[in-house]
């Protein structure tokens, strides 16, 4: 009998299994696929690694106005592939040692809950007082005729890509189709968007999501916006635009990034009386579900999905079944498109503030106070922008485009989590020269409002 079977073992599975094993509690953690889960091997961390590459291609082609003469890159892909694979062994195997340190027992199988206190893998059925489902999310696939071809790529399969296309067509502008199209067009692919909605990033500040569309059409990537794909064909992409015109786009590769979904078929969470909404696992602020002794944490329960929510979520739900105080908040949650340039951001957008009716007073400086983000971008441009209280001057949101962002955003975190009004948190010394001088900038400005 254990005290804990955690059903996942991404970020918010193994996290939570090693934190319980830490408190000394009998832990199994089941995996169908490899340790890490999506974001360490078809997600977030390969991802970044061939975004990695995609930026030493683009810094080779700007270094002449660093004083720097070189000739044009080439791009190896099998070499790319080949280091990202690297790099997830890496980790994956740092999963496992971590499972091993804190006495967490790993089962490989497909797991099925069977009972309130039992999973079934293998043909094995294994207790436990308390089962946290972390399962995660699955790749989303729209009903587009021709979306199921083998040969249409997606966020998991784009990763063993090894010969790179001379065109290709991205659906969706949301985080993954807007880092792969800044992906491949740094390694000179023609990349075309496909997005749906008027604007790219929904549910990003607007100053982020019109800016950064300006940056990358200017990088050479072309969107058509509020445009609804009806089918992929051999000869391209059919789409009607926003005007209502039928057009069709021709390219050698097409890849599916219309987003995710909580990954909660083949479970038989329903069978044993498990809420299941249409956006995942029902569960309050610290992971519980309807059913006494199930817990979910992360993209399974579709909250937030981001690979370090579902670790917070993951300790929280363990240290509340074994009675620890604690809670999952959500206010201070930062996030990043690791685009060119990145987006980083943090609490509430402008249009939220106004729906919700809140005063608010607001900052927006350019990037390009800074002198080092000046150094470091010799064309690039940014801005941050913070959002105050209009009466107390409590910092309600920090949105931030520019690259280095991605390294300063959980400063702006840290401030809002602890509440810190404008006026106090302008009073922490950055340190000089850094981008994030430009975060301190923007809180004098609209600390001085007052």
């Amino acid at each position: 009998m254990f005290d804990l079977i955690v059903v996942g073992a991404g970020p918010g599975g193994y996290e939570a299994a090693a934190h319980a094993g830490r408190m000394g509690k009998k832990v199994a953690i089941v995996e169908r696929r490899a340790l890490g889960g999506t974001c360490l091997n078809v997600g977030c961390i390969p991802a970044k690694a061939f975004l990695r590459s995609a930026k030493l291609v683009r810094e080779v082609r700007e270094a002449s106005a660093y004083g720097v003469q070189v000739g044009e890159p080439t791009v190896d892909m099998p070499t790319i592939v080949a280091r990202k694979d690297r790099i997830v062994s890496t980790l994956v195997g740092g999963v496992g040692q971590l499972m091993d340190a804190t006495g967490v027992r790993v089962v490989t199988g497909e797991a099925r809950v069977v009972a309130r206190d039992t999973v079934e893998v293998n043909g094995e059925r294994l207790q436990a007082t308390n089962i946290l489902i972390a399962t995660g999310s699955r790749i989303a696939r729209p009903p587009i005729p021709g979306l199921d071809s083998p040969e249409v790529l997606d966020s998991d399969s784009v990763f063993s890509v090894t010969e790179l296309p001379g065109s290709i067509v991205i659906i969706g502008g949301g985080y993954i189709g807007l880092e792969f199209a800044s992906f491949f067009n740094d390694v000179g692919v023609h990349v075309t968007v496909v997005e749906m909605l008027p604007a790219i990033a929904a549910g990003v500040d607007e100053d982020i999501s019109r800016r950064l569309l300006k940056a990358l059409q200017g990088a050479g990537i072309t969107f058509h916006l509020g445009a609804k794909v009806t089918e992929v064909a051999v000869d391209g992409v059919r789409f009607t635009d926003k005007t209502g015109a039928e057009q069709t786009i021709a390219c050698d590769r097409v890849m599916n990034a219309a987003g995710r979904v909580p990954a909660v078929d083949g479970l038989g969470l329903e069978a044993i009386g498990v809420d299941v909404g249409p956006r995942g696992v029902v569960v309050g602020p610290d992971g519980r579900t309807n059913v006494p002794g199930l817990w979910a944490c992360g993209d399974v329960n579709g909250r937030m999905m981001l690979a370090h929510v579902a670790t917070r979520e993951g300790i929280v739900a363990v240290n509340a079944m074994f009675g620890r105080p604690d809670r999952m908040r959500y206010d201070a949650i930062p996030a990043v498109m690791y685009t060119a340039p990145e987006a980083a951001m943090v609490g509430r957008t402008e249009a939220q503030l106004k729906e919700a009716g809140t005063a608010y007073r607001k900052a927006l400086v350019p990037a390009g106070v800074s002198g080092r983000f000046l150094i470091e971008n010799e064309h690039g441009a940014g801005f941050v922008k913070v959002l105050v209280d209009a009466r107390y001057g409590q910092i309600l949101g920090v949105h931030v485009l520019g690259d280095l962002s991605s390294e300063f955003i959980v400063a702006a975190a840290a401030m809002m989590e602890a509440e810190l009004p404008a006026t106090a948190a302008m009073e922490v010394v950055f340190p000089h020269p850094t981008v994030s001088e430009v975060l301190r900038e923007a809180l004098v400005r609209v600390g001085q409002a007052e």
